[in-house]
């Protein structure tokens, strides 16, 4: 049983009292825990949502702290456990919500490993699923991800969206800041992880995501993200299945016709995308054919 926590949010132009509200009454519920929620502002430039979460100071046992200028999302994290007082640290996205007032509570009595990772879900719209590419990716992703199938890949399956951990592992093992771009920053944490030997174990105790990005700025990301992956390449080799399946295609000598086919109609997959049906097949195959593109323009083939 764990009796003091620190919980830590990050956050960037997102208002985050409804979260607060509901974790505070989670951990509130558990008998002689000892906890602090502290809040990130990490340069948010929208002020009205700066004004809205100075009021998380209000509230007994959370401050909320501001960084000037952009920290980035790893250095974020990072600073938060430099200021985090209590031995377990518990990280949220700050674009979650809490949907069980026993989610601190299933925290606390989860021992066994030294990261726990309780998971995401994404509750059911059909208003949602007809038009936003994000909400129909996530949903399908994690209806088809249980949580012994996570644990059989616990390493690869990290995110760092929701996740326990003593102070002493992110004090040995903390986030790479040297990843500037959106994008596999928890992918690398989990391969940290595994190459100390760190025991992750994955739990049913998800946060719900509620906030899903429009389909241009979705695609927008996933091209941020696969920049990342074409910068991470050697590092992230053995974890990323997109970037198995382009060593595969290089090695059958297919990425040239892939790229010819992106040059193509790469614009118009990009538009159907944004404006279309959600399709992740569409998405898959274009974050695909953009990597192999950025691969082949450095070895001068296209």
């Amino acid at each position: 049983m764990i009796h003091e926590i620190s919980i830590l949010i990050p956050t960037f132009n997102e208002v985050c009292l409804p979260q607060v509200r509901d974790l505070l009454q989670a951990a509130s519920v558990v008998e002689g825990l000892n906890f602090e929620i502290i809040v990130l502002d990490d340069g948010s430039t929208d002020m009205q949502v700066v004004e809205e979460n100075l009021a998380v100071n209000q509230f007994e046992h959370c401050r909320l702290m501001r960084s000037e200028k952009n920290l980035g999302r790893s250095a974020a994290r990072n600073f938060l456990v430099a200021q985090a007082r209590f031995e377990w640290l518990l990280f949220l996205d700050c674009n979650v919500r809490i949907p069980t007032r026993f989610f601190v509570k299933n925290y606390v009595s989860a021992l066994g490993a030294d990261v726990v990772s309780g998971g995401v879900a994404v509750a059911e719209s059909p208003e949602l699923e007809a038009v936003n590419l994000r909400y129909v990716y996530e949903r399908k992703f994690h209806m088809n991800s249980s949580v012994a199938q996570k644990n059989g890949n616990a390493y690869q399956n990290f995110r760092t969206t929701n996740f326990l951990a003593r102070r002493r592992v992110l004090a040995d093992c903390p986030f790479d800041e040297s990843i500037s771009g959106y994008g596999y920053e928890d992918v690398l944490f989990g391969k940290s992880l595994g190459e100390r030997k760190i025991k992750v174990v994955h739990v049913n105790n998800p946060v719900l995501i509620v906030d899903f990005d429009a389909n241009g700025r979705y695609v927008e990301k996933m091209e941020e993200a696969m920049r990342t992956l074409y910068a991470l390449e050697g590092e992230l080799m053995g974890f990323s299945p997109l970037l198995a399946l382009a060593n595969r295609i290089e090695k059958w000598c297919l990425a040239p016709f892939v790229c010819m086919f992106f040059s193509k109609f790469g614009e118009k997959m990009r538009q159907r995308l944004v404006d279309g049906p959600p399709s992740v097949f569409l998405l898959n195959s274009y974050k695909l054919s953009y990597f192999l593109t950025l691969k082949q323009r450095r070895v001068g083939r296209i």
